[in-house]
Formats: structure tokens, C-alpha cells, sequence
């Protein structure tokens, strides 16, 4: 099998999606490197949870009316309250709480999963976590082949594509080419020097559509 670099600049262009991963793979066999492990696919939707019940905290409790969290919040703040202060053991001690300070209790409604809900996808929720687990490794696997194979992924798509910059910097070498021999009475090397004087570089890189547009150019003063 040819390697990349022994293609021709057409033979380049014109490669498809598949023998350009085939070339990759040969020069990754070449260099040691492996080949690309299976690709994980779309990665798997997660089961929408909406919470369907709401709940009322108070001091960490939670219950299923706002009635009975302000009976246990009425109970909890007719007494003195306290809060620890202090992060080590010989400085720690007992602060009061009073009302307006962020942690004195208050109510605090939250939107939940009911028990019901939850028991009804849970089988949902289990099988998506195995599948993601599943996906999870098979998708680390294939970006840890794309790691190793980057370097030669990159030269060989390099030389295709500098193959199409070129294809196109000639053709439009060409299209110029024609506009000028319109401008030069059809006089070849007359126009070839207006295109050298333009675009001096296109001159000196390509020298073979130089030949093909105007035969034993030689620049002449014009």
C-alpha cells in the first residue's frame, strides 16, 4: 500500500473519507500506534425528572404541609437558640441566634420527587445509569485513540490540504492568466509578466503552470 506522501496532487484531492482513515490506520501501523477502538455513538438521553410534590424544611425536617412546619417552627423558636462559633476545639463555643441572622429557623418550601414518582423510574433512572456508565468507557477509549493518533492524523490531512490550496492558487493562477492575455492583445508573455509583477510568488511556486500557460517563458521588460 502507497503512503500518503507518494500521492499525486490530484490522487490527494480526490481521496474520500475512507481512504484518507485508511491511509491514517497505515501510518498509524507503520508508527506502533493502535487502532481506533469502536466509536460510543450518541451519548444516551437521560430520563426527564420533573418533582411533583413540594415540601416544607424546617431545621432540617421536612413535612407535607406548611402547617405543620409553622407548628414546629412556632415550637422551635419560643425557646433560646444557640449556634456553635469557632473552628478549633480550644476556641469553639455557644453564640445566641436571633431572628434576622441567616441561620435562625424559618420555613423553606422545596419541589421534590414523591415516593410514587420515584418508584416509577426508577428502573428508567437505573438503566440509563448503566448505559452512561457503559458509554462513559467506551467513549474515553476513543478519545484516548484520537490522543495517540493526532500527530499523524494532523501531517496526513496537512498534505491533502495543502494539495487543495495549491489545486486552487492554480486555478486561480490560470483565471488570472486569461483575464491579463485580454489586457496583453493575447500576447503570452506579456501577460505572463503582468501576473508575475502581480503575484510575483505564484511565479516562482508553480513553474509548472508557468510552462503550461506560457511555453519558455522568459521575462521581458514590458
Amino acid at each position: 500500500m502507497r503512503r500518503y506522501n507518494e500521492y499525486t496532487e490530484q490522487e490527494l484531492i480526490d481521496l474520500d473519507k475512507a481512504l484518507i482513515q485508511k491511509l491514517i490506520d497505515y501510518e498509524c501501523a507503520l508508527d506502533g500506534v493502535p487502532l481506533m477502538p469502536p466509536h460510543p455513538g450518541p451519548e444516551p438521553s437521560k430520563t426527564e425528572i420533573t418533582p411533583d410534590m413540594t415540601v416544607y424544611a424546617v431545621a432540617g425536617l421536612y413535612f407535607q404541609s406548611a402547617e405543620d412546619a409553622a407548628i414546629v417552627l412556632s415550637a422551635i423558636t419560643s425557646v433560646s437558640l444557640f449556634q456553635t462559633v469557632g473552628w478549633h476545639a480550644d476556641d469553639k463555643r455557644v453564640a445566641p441566634i436571633s431572628p434576622g441572622d441567616y441561620q435562625y429557623p424559618k420555613v423553606q418550601s422545596e419541589v421534590v420527587l414523591s415516593e410514587g414518582k420515584f418508584d416509577s423510574i426508577k428502573v428508567k433512572l437505573e438503566r440509563y445509569t448503566e448505559a452512561k456508565s457503559n458509554w462513559d468507557k467506551v467513549s474515553n477509549l476513543y478519545d484516548k485513540g484520537l490522543r495517540e493518533r493526532k500527530d499523524i492524523i494532523t501531517r496526513v490531512n496537512s498534505v491533502i490540504n495543502t494539495a487543495k490550496f495549491n489545486n486552487n492558487q492554480k486555478q486561480e493562477m490560470r483565471d488570472k492568466f486569461e483575464a491579463y492575455m485580454g489586457l496583453a492583445d493575447n500576447n503570452r508573455t506579456v501577460a505572463m509578466n503582468f501576473l508575475r509583477k502581480a503575484n510575483p510568488i505564484w511565479v516562482d511556486e508553480y513553474p509548472d503552470i508557468v510552462e503550461e500557460l506560457c511555453p519558455m517563458y522568459v521575462e521581458v521588460s514590458k
